[in-house]
This record gives C-alpha cells, sequence and structure tokens, in this order.
C-alpha cells in the first residue's frame, strides 16, 4: 500500500501540562478531532514536561 496524495499534512498537536500529565486521555481526545483518520500526529510537549531519565518497564505501560 501506497499513499498517492503529496498533499497530506501531518496534524501537530500542543497540549499544556494538565492535558499531557494524563497521555491516554489526551490521545482520546485528538482521535476524537479525526487525527487518528491520517494515522499520524505529531504530540509536541509543553515546556514544563521533562522526560524520564530511566525508561518505562512493560508492566508500568500495559497500567495505564
Amino acid at each position: 500500500m501506497s499513499i498517492t496524495s503529496t498533499n497530506l499534512e501531518v496534524p501537530v498537536f500542543y497540549p499544556t501540562y494538565d492535558e499531557f500529565k494524563n497521555f491516554s486521555s489526551y490521545v482520546s481526545k485528538i482521535e476524537s478531532c479525526g487525527a487518528h483518520k491520517i494515522g499520524l500526529a505529531k504530540i509536541v510537549p509543553p515546556k514544563e514536561w521533562i522526560a524520564r531519565r530511566m525508561g518505562y518497564k512493560q508492566k508500568q505501560i500495559e497500567e495505564t
């Protein structure tokens, strides 16, 4: 399968820190706006967000 349109734009989202705290809820919110139809979205984390130095264990991911 290939994409034939060259006018395809990836939607970009800029959540607030409070929205970003519950990431799965935020993803549901952007899906309700139609982001899932393109199959790709860029989410720019808020400035207040700090990435973890250590990754996540699989169990932590499954629990959310």
